[in-house]
């Protein structure tokens, strides 16, 4: 074999040869580093690590900040619950110096140990990244923020919440885990000085006198009244209730009620030779009726009389294709103009307000009365086109307000009309549980208003006296009702009129009771926006752009997040510290059409495309960021073209079930008058869906016929009825439930 030699390499070092010319050659006027450093790196580390030096606070620093009102204290109880299994504090923009057997030892203080009291963040840089390695204490400070207030009231809402694994419980343990209860971030003060504000500025703010001289009220005979209601294509809705396999017929003529637990005690008995259904619905199952046409809106109102409790809701309006609806006068179209952007026709319109009645047996909580029916107790008709938005008055108002006539007020309804005005409406009512319904025309309302060139889209009270609203060219107007009895006229001019967005406003939201200078708004952008009343035009923060509008909106003071929908058939959740990054809390099978956040738990009733209601508690992802996500179905509804006998099979012999799609007019198994069928399925489990991997089938969009979607979600303000849900549906049903649960041994 050859011999391989070695070869000689000098030691000696050789300069490298350029083949470029340098310009800039000899010249310190592009570089970041002086010569020093470039002589000796060990010092440049030194220096970088002496710059570092203004990071660490001094001895005196750190025994001020410890004794401080915002951070808790170690020794604290409280504190002591989320610092036990915690690792030392990892310091925002704090850089990592290299240590080395060589290197010298730096002369800078230590870095503070996990014994040392917790230091605020406001002299560090905010880490714009929580890694999934942090602590929990630098996560709950970045959710919640650094002051002790702060964190405390996380701490409440954990420990009280946290178990709630989808539906709210009832009642509370022996240790205080669950039952209903307020906001712990918004302060009990401030509701009581809320409220003593709006009983001052109605009532002896001369608002009360002028809303009884501007606002005309007639009162209509139940022949007239009818009138206003809303014309479907049949008196009655049909739909198959009942347990699975079992489920029965009913028909729903409009404004008649039906018990659910009738309808399963019924379906029960229809088949004699099987035993009765182990899940029953029991004696409080709640109602189903039929409003007689798409449901826009649901609010309940806020009382502190728990014996009754109402509801009022908005439908799409009066159906002019039905034959007993006299025909309208032609409208002039416009081809030009997108229906969005335009005024809608005056056409009657009603506002329906149904009273439940409670049986309160426990002091802090009230079940809904099986045995009383819930009543039309009183219909709004209006001549100002459709309603597209309603919500009552978040304060509830004096159980004393009465006016000369001896009508009680019930509360303050603000409202969004298809004329695209704004609207307050004093709503007053004579109590009595056998009195017939009451029909009262608005001719005119006190308070109503529009901004010039364009038309108000969505609505939220941001406290007892201001109201704020969307409009469709991107402006956000906030009136203050207080000063209408001192610069009172027939178009009130806002107190702030600013641009939020760059074209039309879907949803808007305040961020009452913790943060009452806040709003949030959606828009056709594509952005979720978070805007401060301190400084409209400069102090605001926006959300990662979708590529679709949302309409869903809605914020949880009890876990200070703004839920939105997402593009993907999902659940997103904005922290109000957070904004710019999103936690996805659920994943329904299709779009989100309502959403709805409740005042006395997390619970969040989500309702989809589909005819799917879902409940989860988005504490549980926040808190847990790894977690899954755990949601419940509360029912589910479908509808149907098919016409259905009382056997329970449809003319196609699928149970009820047609073709999806839409065949001519012509065919037999079609009764376009009739209005089609609906069945409505319940007794779900809670069922876990993980963010690894997306299921079969999702991530793709369905079109559904507009019957089939739930379109409006709400959960009972009032403290002692907070369980109480209510869903609307694209067909006109509405079902109203309470969904707390009772655990063995309570109730």
């Amino acid at each position: 074999m050859p011999s391989h030699t070695p070869l000689r390499r000098s030691g000696r070092k050789r300069q490298r040869t350029k083949y470029s010319l340098d310009a800039f050659e000899g010249l310190d006027v592009l570089s970041d580093v002086t010569p020093s450093e470039e002589e000796d790196p060990d010092k440049a580390q030194d220096d970088v690590a002496a710059d570092d030096s203004d990071l660490e606070f001094d001895d005196e620093e750190r025994g001020s900040n410890a004794s401080g009102n915002d951070v808790p204290d170690e020794d604290s109880q409280e504190s002591a619950s989320y610092l036990d299994d915690d690792d030392d504090v990892a310091l925002p923009g704090r850089r990592k110096q290299r240590q080395s057997a060589s290197h010298k030892t730096s002369s800078r203080r230590p870095a503070p140990s996990k014994k040392e009291p917790h230091i605020t963040l406001s002299r560090y840089r905010v880490q714009h990244k929580m890694s999934n390695r942090g602590n929990r204490r630098e996560r709950y400070i970045n959710l919640f923020g650094p002051g002790r207030e702060d964190l405390m009231a996380m701490i409440q809402a954990r420990e009280k919440w946290i178990n709630n694994v989808s539906l709210p419980w009832k009642h509370e343990d022996e240790h205080g885990r669950g039952g209903l209860a307020c906001s712990p971030f918004g302060s009990s003060a401030r509701g009581v000085a809320e409220a003593e504000t709006t009983s001052g500025w109605f009532n002896a703010g001369g608002s009360k006198a002028l809303f009884e001289k501007e606002q005309t009220i007639r009162t209509l005979p139940e022949a007239e009244g009818k009138t206003y209601m809303p014309c479907a294509h049949t008196t009655s809705h049909s739909c198959y209730i009942g347990p699975w396999n079992r489920q029965k017929l009913f028909s729903f003529p409009i404004a008649v009620p039906l018990s659910v637990a009738e309808a399963w005690k019924q379906a029960d008995d229809s088949d004699p030779a099987t035993t009765p259904t182990v899940a029953s619905k029991g004696e409080g199952g709640g109602w189903i009726l039929n409003a007689g046409a798409k449901v826009q809106c649901l609010s309940w109102l806020p009382s502190t009389n728990a014996n009754v409790q109402y509801l009022a809701l908005s439908t799409l309006g009066r159906d002019r294709s039905s034959p007993t609806a006299p025909e309208p006068p032609e409208p002039e179209v416009r081809w030009d103009k997108a229906p969005a952007f335009t005024l809608s026709p005056l056409t009657p319109a009603a506002i329906q307000i149904w009273a439940f009645q409670a049986s309160q047996e426990d002091p802090t909580t009230a079940d809904i009365d099986p045995t009383c029916s819930p009543r039309l107790h009183m219909v709004l008709c209006t001549d100002w086109g459709p309603v597209r938005q309603i919500k009552w008055c978040p304060t509830p108002s004096p159980e004393d307000d009465t006016n000369e006539a001896g009508h009680r007020q019930m509360g303050l309804l603000a409202g969004v009309w298809g004329d695209g005005k704004v609207r307050v409406l004093d709503v007053r009512h004579a109590e009595g549980p056998d009195l017939p319904t009451q029909y009262l025309h608005i001719i005119a309302a006190a308070f109503s208003s529009k901004p010039p060139s364009t038309l108000c889209t969505s609505l939220d009270w941001l406290s007892a006296t201001h109201i704020a609203t969307g409009h469709a060219n991107g402006y956000v107007s906030i009136w203050d009702l207080s000063t209408l009895p001192m610069n009172y006229s027939s178009n009130p001019r806002p107190i702030l009129h600013q641009p939020i967005h760059q074209t039309y406003i879907l949803s808007l939201a305040s961020l009452r009771p913790s943060h009452p200078s806040i709003f949030t708004t959606t828009s056709m952008d594509g952005y979720t926006r978070l805007t401060s009343l301190h400084s409209a035009h400069t102090d605001f923060t926006t959300s990662p752009r979708t590529r679709m509008g949302a309409l869903p909106l809605a914020w949880s003071d009890h876990t200070q997040l703004v839920l939105a929908a997402e593009e993907h058939q999902g659940l997103r959740a904005l922290p109000v510290r957070r904004f710019f990054s999103t936690i996805n809390v659920a994943r329904p099978a299709a779009s989100i059409t309502a959403l709805a956040t409740a005042a006395t738990h997390t619970s969040v009733l989500v309702a989809t495309a589909d005819g799917t209601v879902l409940v989860t508690n988005p504490l549980r992802k926040l808190i847990h960021p790894k977690s899954d996500l755990y949601q419940q179905t509360w029912f589910r509804c479908e509808w149907s073209r098919a016409r259905a006998d009382a056997n329970g099979m449809g003319d196609d012999g699928n149970n009820g079930d047609a073709q999806r799609s839409a065949p001519e007019p012509s065919h037999p198994l079609i009764d376009v008058q009739s209005g089609g069928v609906s069945r409505m399925t319940e007794g779900y489990h809670v069922t876990v869906k993980s963010q690894k991997k997306a299921e079969r089938g999702e991530g793709y969009g369905v079109l559904y016929e507009e019957p089939t979607s739930v379109t409006a979600v709400a959960w009972n303000p009032n403290v002692a009825c907070g369980a109480w849900a209510a869903a609307g549906m694209g067909s006109g049903l509405v079902r109203v439930e309470d969904l707390g649960v009772v655990r063995e041994g309570q109730g």
